[in-house]
């Protein structure tokens, strides 16, 4: 919706104070309740929801040459697996190289780093840190779960922003600086190949509760099969196969039905298969206790 007291284009869209005033808007006008300031300097229509990268384009308009958007807000812009509690920040992450100063204003938290240790890419006409250095810098403000569900997530099975070496890489380089100890605490539990950050916070639960590792998202097929199938989690040794079935698996029924059949042929070959879902997560104990009693039952002891 526009603006009533804006001319176009500025109605539709956030711009600078000058920008305003070369079409002759007033500073008056640009006080009225239909105008917010979301950072200095720049001013956009109260009414305008603005995304994670609309923000970005709005700083941009007044971030200094070699400034770049790093931490929680290069990760948004990635698109990374970020826990809830992140993914409704408003605060934009922008990080100076030094000696520049870093940014001290309403809406902003500012960051340094020493000049070339971090690669700064472009990201939707935006200037932001490397997805490696990236998920190092969340070391500082994520736990080591956290970290290994974004690790997940960017080595994932559909397309992955990195390469398990690369991972490897970034934690060398990483060498003693803050959140090292929680990197390589990550790094050793992250697994190519996830589909979802709940099947992380699943594989995670069932390695706590004491079971074995599962391998994840590996091909359960007979050889020679005409269709390759995988199961979510899986236990070859002992025919278990645990599923962990997102929203999406509900509300598609094309993925519902294929999850039908592919589940009754598993079954048929002789797999166990256990079932997860969102709601059984909320009782870790009896998830694992029946993920235990499933592997019991085919051969596995303790």
């Amino acid at each position: 919706m526009a603006s009533r007291s804006l001319p176009e284009p500025l109605a539709g869209s956030f711009f600078h104070i000058r920008d305003a005033e070369a079409v002759g808007i007033s500073r008056s006008a640009l006080r009225s309740r239909e105008v917010v300031a979301p950072y200095r300097g720049v001013r956009a229509p109260a009414q305008l929801e603005l995304s994670d990268l609309d923000r970005c384009r709005v700083y941009l308009e007044r971030m200094p040459p070699d400034h770049f958007f790093s931490h929680v807000t290069a990760a948004r812009l990635w698109g990374m697996r970020l826990p809830w509690r992140l993914r409704g920040s408003r605060l934009l992450d922008v990080t100076a190289p030094l000696p520049l100063r870093a940014p001290r204003m309403r809406g902003v938290r500012g960051h340094h780093c020493g000049t070339g240790r971090i690669e700064v890419q472009p990201l939707h006409g935006v200037p932001v840190s490397s997805p490696v250095d990236t998920w190092r810098q969340l070391s500082t403000v994520l736990s080591v779960d956290e970290l290994v569900v974004v690790g997940d997530g960017l080595v994932c099975r559909k397309d992955p922003l990195l390469s398990s070496n690369q991972l490897g890489r970034a934690l060398a380089r990483h060498g003693g600086r803050r959140g090292v100890v929680a990197l390589r605490a990550a790094y050793a539990q992250v697994r190519p190949g996830t589909d979802s950050a709940r099947e992380t916070e699943l594989r995670m639960l069932m390695v706590a509760g004491g079971l074995p590792e599962p391998r994840v998202n590996a091909i359960v097929s007979e050889a020679g099969a005409t269709r390759l199938r995988y199961g979510d989690l899986v236990y070859p040794d002992w025919r278990v196969i645990v599923e962990y079935d997102g929203d999406h698996h509900r509300t598609d029924r094309q993925q519902f039905a294929q999850d039908v059949l592919r589940l009754e042929e598993l079954t048929a070959a002789g797999w166990t298969i256990v079932r997860v879902l969102a709601d059984h997560l909320a009782y870790p104990f009896l998830v694992v206790d029946r993920i235990r009693r499933a592997l019991i039952a085919n051969g596995w002891r303790p």
